[in-house]
């Protein structure tokens, strides 16, 4: 691997982490909404996640061998995004009365969110270390990415693009980090070309999801 190839791994490495945490920021906000208890959620959140990162690396090693390393890390990018801008659509689109074995289901699909976004992350670190030997710079730009995510979620990114907005725009960073993995080039440039399309679409269109996602939130709540 050339130094080229050596620092777009550690950008990837400090993106992936970064959107992993949004995610969980994401959800955690919108528990507080349903439920109360600021610091209750974002503990129990944290707490679930890391717990699901484990599970996620420990997976890693059986998954590569059943596909290439690289088919794993495209997969679970393509996944990510889904979870990641599906989901807190889903949570407010549901509603509240509507009951899941015993639990409202806006708040089940918030905790499967949360392990799901969990589950997919904990791989991702491991298969940045297996192709990137120096494992001190890549668990620093891994750290580096989670710190930006926590430094700037609430006093910019959640003021500024709204819960629709940012999760479709992380989720569009986990898309463009697949696109870059392809083999196929016409592949990945027509990839990368439709992300980046999206990505302009999207911020466009933050006043308008913001006023969805205000509108679902009352909605909700008869407010």
């Amino acid at each position: 691997m050339n130094k080229n190839q050596f620092r777009f791994h550690l950008l990837v490495t400090s993106i992936v982490a970064f959107a992993s945490m949004i995610y969980e920021f994401i959800f955690a906000h919108i528990l507080s909404i349903l439920r109360g208890g600021t610091i209750l959620n974002y503990t129990l959140t944290i707490a679930i996640f890391t717990f699901c990162l484990g599970l996620g690396s420990l997976s890693y090693d059986s998954l590569k061998l059943r596909f290439s390393k690289n088919k794993v890390f495209i997969n679970t990018e393509f996944l990510l995004s889904i979870v990641g801008i599906t989901a807190p659509l889903l949570i407010l689109i549901t509603p509240v009365d509507l009951i899941f074995f015993g639990f409202r289901t806006d708040i089940f699909i918030t905790y499967l969110g949360i392990i799901a976004v969990g589950f997919l992350s904990g791989i991702e670190l491991p298969y940045l270390l297996d192709v990137n030997k120096n494992v001190g710079v890549v668990l620093s730009a891994d750290y580096l990415g989670m710190f930006i995510a926590s430094s700037v979620f609430a006093w910019y990114l959640l003021p500024t693009f709204g819960i629709l907005g940012l999760s479709v725009i992380v989720g569009l960073l986990n898309l463009i980090c697949a696109c870059f993995f392809l083999k196929n080039k016409s592949i990945k440039i027509v990839c990368v070309g439709t992300v980046f399309v999206l990505f302009i679409v999207t911020i466009i269109l933050i006043p308008e999801l913001n006023l969805i996602g205000m509108k679902l939130f009352a909605g909700k709540y008869n407010v």
